[in-house]
């Protein structure tokens, strides 16, 4: 009989082992595309633990069926060194038979896709806030009219009848206060600070299915309001991921990684005391805010969530979504990184009709933590930590 490749782990890991061609001489995909190019006496122990990697996708399967998504993608990094445990994208496929499948499921969304996020871009515009120097701690603004920037007006879904802080502003998750913390930084700060995080670049990354973001192409004031709360500028679920762990570990940038790290590399991008001024305010999100129904008893989470109207010819849907959350644990001591995306969520009874990411990507991390966290090494704690109360926020 002729020689051939067997996957174990069928579609599990399909979007990260890939798939060779039909006499087993080049890679197609994956990992599988990428070790072509490696000295072939060279080793290569993957990051991945696959016992996570079936909790993931068992979650985001049910979550496609709960919530009636078209697509679904999550994974979890190390904080520390970049090392990705597990990445899903959904629909996925048997790499032992990939033509069995739509060639569409070959698409990995988490590291292809690129997508307007939403409101877990106010974290990464909280920190360029704090970092340049621009804005204090205990500074305010005033948020409760619709702010006018040229022909066009930014509101926010709940209005606040009351100045509110930078951390008021992520925690209740308002677009116009996000608005403001950006327009005070100069134009080519945040646009920096935009570069620095890899927004503006492909990750390098052991795959080869990468994509580059969609930054603006023009650069004024209202490109700059609305990519301080995740519309106009589209990056890759990773992007994000990789992002965050950045905000949440004292401030270093690592590359993801899908190979064992002995000796991390990374670059510092924040402070490590606007790291812990992050942290505190991604607590307040979960325990105040838009991300309560992430926090998992015992496994406290950090994290924000994320709404953003799908762009679609030429305009935003009223009713497309895609929903995220991003976010850490455990709280006190972050070691893991979390990323979820739902694709185009609809509302359900139990969500009594909402479909906004603090009613389903915010659970579904939730349930992926409360299940793979013994399997990571987090032991539960048996205290929440306590974090200042700052008040509800739309679930955005």
């Amino acid at each position: 009989p002729s020689p051939h490749r067997v996957y174990p782990t069928g579609a599990t890991a399909a979007h990260i082992t890939g798939f060779a061609d039909a006499d087993m001489q080049h890679g197609l995909s994956g990992l599988e595309q990428t070790l072509d190019k490696i000295e072939p006496t060279s080793s290569f122990t993957t990051t991945l633990d696959i016992r996570v990697q079936h909790i993931m996708r068992d979650a985001l399967l049910s979550a496609m069926a709960a919530y009636k998504t078209k697509a679904a993608a999550a994974a979890i990094m190390n904080i520390h060194n970049g090392e990705i445990i597990a990445l899903v994208s959904l629909p996925d496929f048997d790499a032992n038979k990939p033509q069995a499948s739509p060639t569409l499921n070959q698409f990995n969304r988490m590291t292809f896709g690129v997508y307007e996020l939403g409101s877990i871009f106010k974290i990464f515009t909280a920190a360029m806030a704090l970092e340049s120097g621009a804005v204090t701690v205990t500074e305010t603004f005033e948020t409760s009219q619709p702010l006018q920037i040229g022909g066009y007006q930014i509101t926010d879904i709940h209005g606040q009848d009351h100045a509110l802080t930078i951390d008021e502003i992520v925690a209740y998750s308002s677009n116009i206060g996000s608005a403001l913390l950006a327009l005070r930084v100069p134009a080519q700060t945040h646009y920096d600070f935009l570069a620095d995080l890899s927004f503006t670049e492909p990750l390098y990354f052991d795959l080869p299915e990468t994509a580059h973001p969609i930054f603006p192409t023009r650069w004024t004031d209202i490109e700059r309001a609305t990519s301080s709360f995740g519309h106009g500028l589209a990056i890759t679920p990773l992007h994000a991921l990789v992002a965050t762990a950045a905000m949440v570990n004292g401030g270093v940038l690592y590359p993801p990684s899908l190979r064992r790290i002995d000796v991390p590399v990374g670059r510092r991008v924040i402070s490590a005391d606007t790291s812990a001024h992050l942290r505190r305010i991604m607590r307040s999100v979960i325990s105040d805010g838009t991300g309560r129904k992430a926090d998992v008893e015992g496994y406290p989470m950090l994290g924000k969530t994320g709404s953003a109207n799908k762009p679609q010819d030429g305009k935003y849907s009223d009713d497309a979504l895609v929903t995220s959350f991003v976010g850490a644990f455990p709280a006190q001591n972050p070691r893991y990184a979390l990323m979820v995306m739902l694709d185009e969520p609809q509302g359900t009874d139990e969500t009594f009709g909402f479909s906004l990411a603090g009613w389903n990507a915010a659970p579904v991390a939730a349930e992926i933590i409360s299940r793979a966290a013994l399997f990571l090494g987090v032991m539960p704690s048996r205290v929440h930590p306590q974090a200042k109360t700052i008040g509800g926020a739309d679930a955005s």
